[in-house]
């Protein structure tokens, strides 16, 4: 038992060592600022590269998600609806922001067209796409674009959707263009 436990380490020597090692000889002096140079450099990647592509993904995904929610209520109220409500939808309503920087996300105006408040769009909230509503002989078609790289071409994300009578949504397309506009 008296062997076994002279051989123990004891963690406060061990430490000591280590720290040992690391500064006082030139050898662990570099061993230790090449560990910081990888730790920095693995750090870096997650600042620089790896959070911002992960904002720019989510960015991505949000005009498309915000589609399909606006398609999910606008089904919820066509079918609460009374035989005139379908009346009441604007043929086309004008692109919600009205204007978007490039590559900027935008409180969105407190003023705006009823179907906004009827498809569910917070008031007030920061947006990085502008929205859009169509509605004629059946076919509803929702669109979200944003000219993300400042190139002047927005990608537009399409979603339509026939009706029976305008009495519910049958079915649902979506597209994704690259226009000009």
């Amino acid at each position: 038992m008296i062997i076994c436990r002279c051989l123990e380490p004891r963690p406060r020597h061990v430490l000591k060592g280590i720290l040992n090692f690391f500064f006082m000889t030139n050898t662990g002096r570099i061993v230790f600022v090449c560990l910081l140079l990888i730790l920095g450099a693995y750090v870096g990647r997650i600042v620089l590269v790896d959070a911002p592509q992960a904002e720019k993904k989510e960015q991505r995904e949000v005009g498309p998600r915000r589609l399909d929610e606006m398609a999910s209520r606008l089904q919820k109220a066509i079918s609460d609806g009374d035989d005139h409500f379908v009346d009441s939808l604007p043929q086309r309503s004008a692109w919600y922001p009205a204007d978007l920087p490039c590559a900027a996300r935008k409180k969105a105006p407190e003023k705006r067209e009823p179907i906004w408040d009827l498809l569910g769009m917070e008031r007030g909230v920061e947006v990085g796409y502008q929205y859009r509503f169509d509605r004629s002989d059946g076919v509803f078609t929702l669109r979200a674009r944003r000219d993300s790289d400042c190139d002047g071409i927005y990608v537009v994300h399409t979603l339509e959707g026939r009706t029976d009578d305008w009495s519910s949504i049958t079915g649902t397309k979506k597209h994704v263009d690259n226009t000009g506009e």
